[in-house]
């Protein structure tokens, strides 16, 4: 069977002709554990209730944190996060 690397990577695919190509059991088999890869990824009934995984992923909301975030990295670097969540750093 060919190599599948999704998720990792997308596929790589050849369009096969009729008449001309020779298929091989290899072919479809690929093909077939590339559908059960993306199977697997999104899960059973990924969509839920939503027409589409991407209308589900949309409806997602980001939560509004109440508060101003600061962290500070290497003990150089302050990093701050301001509530429209525009990220700034400084070095002390």
């Amino acid at each position: 069977m060919g190599t599948v690397v999704y998720p990792a990577e997308y596929d790589q695919w050849t369009d096969k002709i009729d008449r001309v190509d020779i298929y091989y059991a290899d072919h479809i088999n690929t093909a077939y554990a590339r559908l059960l890869k993306i199977q697997q990824v999104l899960g059973l009934n990924p969509q839920s209730t939503f027409t589409t995984v991407s209308d589900r992923i949309g409806s997602l909301e980001v939560p509004q944190l109440p508060f101003l975030l600061i962290g500070i990295l290497d003990n150089e670097n302050i990093i701050t996060a301001n509530l429209d969540f525009t990220i700034e750093s400084s070095v002390t």
